[in-house]
């Protein structure tokens, strides 16, 4: 026990070494009332009294406390003006209660050290607080960086720390029109905006908010596959994948574009039900096969001088025998292009196209170009078992032909070479009636 008190003793004589008599004896010394020693952590004094004890050599005497002094300069955080920062002198220029070390405005005093833009300048002597490169003086949100400076209702408040923008007395955040006043808040439509700023772009009678065609005038909102957008500003109105531009019934949907007749509307939209078209001739009239007896010559074609351009001709019936005559209707001025097999029987048909035997087949040879029109007359060989009256028909096939003229005449079959033959015996005999 007696060697426990010595070290004790040893220890408080190593941690305390100006006794109460000195402080008597040093008139002035902690004359604020508090003063303090750095911080001594682990109690190292080789004399196992561990733990952190401050001594305060006040004008009461020497007093013990675990109290820390966190920048060491002698003053107890709970007195230090700067505790974060070591100033020994405590001065406060402003008399703020914020050492001069750490105030952000040590020449006026701001006990709250306001620094809304954090660049070091406290509020107080700061020209622009939030940093928005706008001066206090002008600026219409102080607080609040707007460079903008916008100011929806013109009055001291920008919009960006105005909680009523619009000056309606209603509250940005309640107001279903922030930046237009509308006091009543009348909303037609509780999910979209306010009417007041819900506008009519397209002036089609239908506000913007609920307007399928916000930009496109509709006012009968028809939107075929009920997707949102209506008919006409959507790119595939019936919903099917197929682009209207390229789908054969833009308004069913039919993603399978099934065109049986050709006729360039689909098998579930089509208008005239099934009535072929050719497909080397889509401008022609169609074929309906429970109409009168109908031919359409094919195809419309281009092709150059001097070659020789396959005929062809489509009926509504299948595979009846059909007589046919082509002949040259209209051509460039000058012209003595013939036919070659014009005339002949067709019996088989690959669906409604009439097929040809062998060296049968009926051919165009242009010899200047321009634009020629080719009719092709047919005549059911047999009588028709469903229009009995209706037995002939025809049809007109255009062709275009670029190149230069062709000199000489070609040689054909038919018509065209018959009528020649018999022109030259006539121009021969009247020659020797003259003689």
């Amino acid at each position: 026990m007696k060697v426990f008190v010595a070290l004790a003793a040893l220890c408080l004589s190593i941690l305390l070494p100006v006794s109460a008599s000195a402080q008597t004896s040093a008139p002035g010394e902690c004359s604020t009332g508090f003063c303090g020693t750095p911080n001594y952590d682990g109690g190292g004094c080789g004399c196992g009294c561990g733990g952190s004890i401050l001594v305060a050599n006040t004008d009461l005497g020497e007093t013990y406390s675990t109290s820390d002094d966190y920048d060491g300069d002698g003053f107890e955080d709970d007195f230090d003006n700067c505790p974060f920062l070591p100033n020994r002198d405590q001065a406060d220029g402003d008399a703020d209660s914020v050492g001069n070390a750490c105030d952000n405005a040590p020449g006026a005093a701001n006990p709250d050290q306001m620094d809304t833009d954090g660049d070091g300048i406290g509020d107080v002597v700061d020209e622009d607080d939030d940093g928005d490169s706008v001066l206090d003086g002008v600026d219409n949100c102080q607080y609040v960086r707007n460079s903008g400076q916008a100011n929806t209702n013109s009055d001291t408040e920008g919009d960006a720390c105005d909680l009523d923008d619009d000056g309606d007395g209603v509250n940005d955040r309640d107001d279903n029109c922030p930046l237009i006043a509308n006091p009543n808040q009348q909303n037609v439509s509780p999910t979209n905006p306010g009417d007041a700023c819900d506008r009519d772009a397209d002036l089609d009678g239908i506000q913007d908010g609920k307007d399928n065609c916000p930009g496109t005038a509709n006012g009968d909102q028809l939107n075929t596959d009920g997707d949102g957008f209506g008919d006409l500003c959507d790119t595939d109105r019936d919903g099917d994948t197929i682009p209207n531009n390229i789908d054969n019934c833009a308004r069913i949907a039919n993603p399978a574009q099934i065109d049986d007749d050709f006729d360039g509307a689909g098998n579930s939209c089509d208008p005239n039900g099934f009535c072929f078209v050719a497909a080397k001739n889509r401008d022609a009239a169609c074929l309906d096969p429970e109409s009168v007896f109908q031919v359409t010559a094919s195809p419309n074609a281009t092709t150059n001088t001097g070659e020789k351009l396959p005929l062809g001709f489509y009926a509504n019936r299948e595979n009846r025998s059909i007589r046919y005559t082509f002949n040259i209707v209209e051509r460039p001025p000058g012209s003595r292009a013939v036919l070659i097999n014009p005339r002949g029987t067709a019996q088989t048909s690959s669906g409604f196209e009439y097929q040809f035997e062998g060296s049968r087949r009926p051919y165009f040879e242009p010899d200047l170009p321009g634009t020629y029109k080719i009719e092709m007359s047919g005549e059911l060989v047999e009588p028709d078992d469903k229009f009995a009256e209706a037995v002939r028909a025809s049809g007109i096939a255009t062709v275009e032909v670029s190149g230069s003229a062709k000199k000489g005449c070609n040689s054909t079959g038919g018509a065209e070479l018959a009528w020649a033959f018999a022109a030259a015996i006539a121009l021969a005999v009247r020659r020797l009636r003259k003689k």
